[in-house]
């Protein structure tokens, strides 16, 4: 048991690193390099363009009833759902600039990439095909051709190599007009327009690194590495990123080794991390604040005293232990299990270099330099983390624009302080759009799990809406004003569950400091509604079913 006269202690070490990185760095996710700018890193390793050409489901003037934006886990959940409650798989096309599915799990081909959730619970639609998972926490090669498998049995259609360049609304037709660029294997893009009467967005987190295996030797499969042998490498980071290059060189954190229990594993132990998730077990409000913030912090502390003196028993040099010491509370950032990281850091040929909440100061032809000091090296590996929609509008980390009613694109829609999103998923003004967000939805730590909830409910609706008109041709769906305002104050009543995020490090999860920056209340009404919903995801998850038992589209209006 953890003396209780360590927290004091522990909330000025914790509050110290925590404003050390702010004041060290002030831009935000304005600090970050976008990929569109670098060719080479935007490019797709992957891509087998013949077979892509082959086999392009769109052309000039295309309709199609179903759209979806994105090949992942949740558009492909959406369209396995939908196809079972009656749509056709031939009017359903997922759209993807990938050159196959998997979403996160096709562009992420680093060695050792893996799944921190139990393959048995991650993977989805395992009973419906009958597959099992060959690992308990499945690899990446798996999981990417488990997406295959889900798309070949549902027979769903998909346009790769293909990025929406942008979609508005047309009121006459009932249809959005989308416009998209094939991307050829020679640079050329060719632009089509195509019609769909509805369109899901299926925007994902997680996309977008990259691995050079021919710089590396190796495969995926098979991550030797043989062509690093005698050269000197450096790795910027040690987060969740790093921490999956175990096979020569390794980074990651972990409290314990891996037990066999399924209900005493990493994640059940990490109880201070629900402080992210949200509960429907209360609602945090200005009069018990308080009371949960000490709640929240008495859990958390046994927890992070057991990572440290974990990591001080792995790490033999007292000193380079002290350095990876964790320096937050629990529910500030994803927590990573791996047996193998801590050991690496006895190694005679690695050395940690502590940049003591600073970057890079930059990078020449030689290696980075770091606390004035240069490095040479001859591979430079960027384990810097994910490049993530979590903290920005439906639309942001995409590069097309999406017109609604009247004009208004979905950007200005969501910096508007009436911005809300029915369940989640349905936006007034974008008739017959779904989209797939963090906000009005419940985060989890298996995404699966959200992305499938959110994938039935989309197919009830449809079910259920076409199921009330006798010419479905002009169909439109789309939340009321009012139904809209209703959820956004219920997610705003559970918002309080997100108030602790002002205490933590900067991280996707906050933003990097956009959870920390001073605003008005207006602005803090603003974000309370269109914030994550705070029920937690068995919460939401109560909420759909009752609403799905009502039998109707309650907040909800059918047109034709």
């Amino acid at each position: 048991m953890v003396s209780p006269q360590i927290s004091p202690f522990l909330h000025d070490k914790y509050q110290a690193e925590r404003d050390k990185r702010l004041n060290r760095n002030q831009d935000g996710l304005e600090q970050f390099v976008s990929f569109d700018k670098e060719p080479k890193l935007d490019s797709d390793p992957w891509i087998d363009h013949e077979t892509v050409a082959a086999n392009q489901p769109l052309a000039e003037g295309s309709e199609v009833k179903l759209l979806i934006v994105g090949g992942g886990h949740s558009g492909l959940l959406t369209a396995v759902r939908v196809i079972e409650e009656g749509f056709d798989s031939k009017d359903v096309v997922i759209v993807d600039k990938a050159g196959g599915f998997g979403g996160t799990w096709y562009w992420n081909r680093y060695l050792g990439v893996g799944c921190d959730i139990e393959s048995y619970c991650y993977m989805p639609l395992l009973e419906e095909i009958g597959y099992v998972p060959k690992h308990k926490y499945a690899y990446g090669t798996e999981i990417r051709e488990h997406a295959a498998r889900i798309a070949k049995k549902w027979n769903i259609q998909a346009q790769f190599g293909t990025t929406v360049a942008g979609m508005s609304w047309d009121e006459t037709t009932r249809r959005w007009v989308v416009s998209i660029l094939r991307n050829h294997k020679d640079g050329r893009t060719t632009r089509l327009q195509v019609k769909a009467q509805f369109v899901m967005l299926s925007f994902g987190i997680f996309p977008i690194p990259r691995w050079d295996y021919e710089l590396t030797g190796g495969t995926q499969e098979q991550p030797d590495m043989s062509k690093l042998k005698d050269k000197v490498v450096g790795i910027v980071g040690t987060g969740a990123t790093a921490a999956e290059r175990r096979s020569n060189f390794n980074a990651n954190l972990c409290f314990e080794g891996a037990e066999i229990d399924l209900v005493n594993d990493g994640w059940t132990r990490s109880t201070s991390f629900f402080g992210l998730l949200g509960s429907a077990s209360k609602t945090i409000t200005q009069d018990n604040f308080e009371e949960h913030r000490q709640e929240m912090l008495k859990l958390d502390l046994e927890i992070g005293e057991k990572g440290r003196a974990y990591i001080a028993n792995e790490v033999h040099d007292p000193v380079t232990a002290t350095k990876l010491l964790l320096w937050y509370y629990g529910w500030c950032k994803r927590p990573t299990f791996y047996d193998d990281y801590l050991s690496v850091f006895n190694w005679n040929n690695v050395t940690l270099v502590d940049l003591d909440g600073k970057g890079l100061e930059k990078c020449t032809p030689f290696g980075p330099v770091a606390n004035g000091a240069p490095y040479n090296l001859d591979v430079l590996v960027f384990a810097t983390g994910f490049f993530t929609g979590v903290s920005g509008a439906p639309g942001a980390y995409w590069p097309f624009s999406i017109i609604g009613r009247y004009g208004k694109s979905l950007e200005t829609k969501f910096r508007s302080k009436e911005f809300a999103i029915l369940h989640g998923i349905m936006i007034s003004e974008f008739p017959n759009l779904f989209v797939i967000s963090p906000r009005g939805s419940p985060g989890t730590a298996n995404l699966t799990l959200t992305f499938d909830v959110a994938a039935k409910h989309i197919a009830y609706i449809l079910r259920t809406a076409f199921g009330k008109v006798e010419n479905s041709n002009k169909l439109v769906v789309e939340p009321s004003k009012a139904a809209e305002e209703g959820w956004g104050g219920e997610v705003a009543r559970r918002a309080g569950w997100y108030s602790l995020a002002g205490l933590c490090t900067p991280g996707y999860m906050t933003g990097h400091d956009d959870a920390m920056k001073k605003i008005t209340p207006d602005e803090a009404r603003s974000q309370a509604r269109a914030a994550p919903f705070g029920g937690g995801v068995n919460g939401y998850q109560r909420i759909l079913d009752n609403y799905h038992q009502s039998g109707g589209l309650p907040g909800i209006v059918v047109s034709t």
